[in-house]
């Protein structure tokens, strides 16, 4: 006759041997008790050579002490507290076909039958591919609003060209004046800042994950994705309620805050779009406002001073029985093709980024949207919109200038010698070979991204001459991306395009106290 210890136990295993997770048992110190026979399966092993091994063998070490410290202060909680001590966490191993896999585990700790805690029982569940398809579906809705921002940027650029290309023709012209060259010069100029606005709107788009946090005016962010937002969708109307010399600065990551507000634009318009009542307007209202939260809110944000950004729209509204889900990832009432369900999502990401939150609003008719972002940590000084100067060399120093681009080192160097600096130019960067001599350039200014050679391969042959020799990095990238080449000594990064201001400023600070030669 069966006992009913033993019943359970087979009982126990037979259900286990059902599930197609891993099912596993392990005592204080990890070593398997037992498994059934999908975890060994799960990373490519027979049950008889799986068991035998230490769970912490196929885990990556980051896993390993992640794991250790998650159990061990299970382990210190369970000897205090003798109810239900519960893990859930995320790990990564190593499948026997020698590549990762994503591991979401479920542990709690069993005990004796005076409460005493003997080890641990758990369920592993392969997440891998969920991961891949989340990554791919985010990637594929950053894909969507950066079709949508290079639509107007296109639009923009050739506007701009085509202006550019007119004033070219008046500057020209015998006939024109010298106020009148200045007066397009100038126009020129304000183009020339509009389009690289435009370029960092599209760089900012691209970036995978990174976050970048400066003082940002809110003002013109606003705007510039608006404007885009309304050239590509003309049936709607837009009504803006952002005073257009706002000079308020938070601090944030132009990109994502422009994604986030770009996600909700597209979201409004969506609406709108497929509202089909005869006679109804088709509006868009972004408006801002501050507000000072209470520390006893119902927003799950600190208290503090906010501006929010609000954005309603004239469409259909959100029905009662989805309102709690819509800023779930992969959550949409589109059809399929139609669109990612992760605008909202992402939008509400991007605003928890930023220690604010995106809130539904509560409007009669149509959708509302409230983007808290706070504005606590910002000082009186940082509202200012500073006029720069640019700053003159302390004496005769030698630059050696290492760029593909004609058309950005010609009037790079003629500033420079207008700043006092002697300035030698190389465009193919075979060259610095030949030109490079130690002793010679008080600093190198240096592209990362040319023909023939790169910017490290560059910085190797200069190292190789002299160790010492002063370098600033330039690139259209960021800053993360050419840390391999800040540490390999580059004194100062520079991201391209820079202002002349800029430039005389790093130069200053890095050969401003020394003597000349």
């Amino acid at each position: 006759m069966v006992k009913g210890n033993e019943l359970d136990r087979m009982n126990f295993r037979h259900i286990a041997e059902c599930i197609p997770d891993g099912i596993w048992v392990a005592d204080l110190n990890w070593n398997n008790i037992y498994m059934n026979s999908n975890m060994a399966k799960m990373f490519g092993y027979h049950i008889k050579e799986f068991i035998r091994m230490h769970p912490t063998d196929i885990m990556t070490d980051e896993s390993v002490e992640k794991g250790m410290k998650v159990f061990g202060d299970a382990l210190e909680e369970g000897k205090t507290h003798k109810g239900k001590v519960v893990r859930r966490l995320t790990l990564t191993y190593f499948h026997k076909g020698n590549y990762k896999v994503t591991h979401e585990v479920h542990a709690s700790l069993y005990r004796d039958k005076s409460g005493n805690p003997l080890g641990l029982i758990g369920i592993n569940r392969d997440i891998s591919d969920f991961l891949i398809t989340k990554d791919s579906k985010l990637q594929s809705q950053k894909l969507e609003a950066i079709g949508e921002l290079a639509g107007g940027i296109a639009h923009d650029f050739n506007n701009t060209l085509g202006a550019m290309s007119a004033y070219v023709s008046l500057l020209q012209d015998a006939e024109t004046t010298d106020t009148e060259k200045n007066e397009f010069l100038n126009a020129m100029a304000e183009m020339i800042n509009t389009s690289k606005i435009m370029i960092s709107q599209l760089l900012g788009f691209a970036r995978r994950g990174e976050t970048k946090k400066e003082m940002i005016l809110i003002g013109p962010t606003l705007h510039s994705i608006i404007e885009i937002v309304k050239k590509t969708h003309k049936a709607c109307e837009f009504i803006v309620h952002v005073p257009d010399n706002l000079e308020l600065k938070i601090f944030a990551d132009k990109g994502q805050l422009q994604q986030a507000v770009m996600n909700l634009l597209l979201n409004a318009v969506d609406a709108v779009t497929h509202k089909t009542n005869e006679g109804y307007k088709k509006e868009i209202t972004l408006r801002i406002r501050f507000e000072s939260v209470t520390i006893s809110n119902n927003l799950n944000i600190d208290g503090g001073n906010y501006i929010i950004i609000n954005i309603l729209d004239s469409g259909r509204g959100v029905p009662d029985v989805i309102k709690e889900k819509i800023f779930e990832p992969f959550f949409t009432t589109k059809r399929a093709g139609e669109g990612s369900g992760l605008g909202l999502a992402s939008a509400y990401g991007i605003a928890k980024k930023h220690n604010g939150t995106l809130v539904l609003d509560d409007i009669a008719d149509g959708t509302g949207f409230s983007f808290y972002l706070p504005i606590d940590n910002i000082t009186g000084e940082d509202t200012i919109v500073k006029k720069r100067d640019l700053v003159m060399s302390d004496g005769k120093k030698n630059i050696l200038l290492i760029d593909d681009t004609v058309d950005l080192t010609v009037p790079a160097s003629l500033v420079l010698k207008r700043l006092g600096y002697d300035v030698t130019v190389i465009n193919d960067p075979r060259q610095v070979e030949d030109v490079f001599e130690p002793e010679v350039f008080d600093i190198v200014l240096l592209d990362m991204v040319m023909p023939h050679l790169s910017g490290d391969q560059v910085m190797q042959i200069i190292q190789k001459k002299c160790p010492t020799q002063k370098v600033i990095a330039a690139s259209g990238y960021t800053e993360k991306s050419v840390k391999g080449m800040l540490d390999m000594g580059c004194v100062a990064f520079l991201k391209k395009p820079f202002e002349m201001e800029t430039l005389s400023k790093v130069l200053h600070e890095h050969l401003g106290n020394e003597q000349q030669k």
